[in-house]
């Protein structure tokens, strides 16, 4: 066989590079940060029985309103609550002691 027309195999490993995981990490901010549609205090997600789409998320506005939308997976509807919701804040755990001890 002659040497263009063997095949070119691209090295397999199970790590990425490092400019690989930036552009991942860029992509995976960018989904979660794609910027909200609006800002609401809670959310949940409950199954719409008798719904064309099985799962409805409720969200509960900032002036106490609350908003419905219709999911056909239950991960849509929690993504949506994600995107919608704010980061609770980071708690601190510094002071945190594992039970038993005094």
């Amino acid at each position: 066989m002659s040497d263009n027309l063997k095949p070119a195999f691209r090295h397999f490993t199970a790590f990425q590079s490092a400019a690989e995981e930036a552009t991942d990490k860029e992509m995976r901010d960018r989904w979660i940060n794609e910027g909200g549609q609006f800002l609401a205090q809670s959310g949940r997600v409950i199954q719409a029985l008798g719904s064309e789409k099985p799962y409805k998320a409720i969200l509960i506005l900032e002036d106490g309103d609350t908003t419905e939308r219709y999911f056909d997976t239950m991960r849509d509807a929690e993504t949506f609550i994600c995107r919608s919701t704010p980061k609770p804040a980071v708690r601190d755990t510094s002071r945190d002691e594992s039970p038993g001890r005094s």
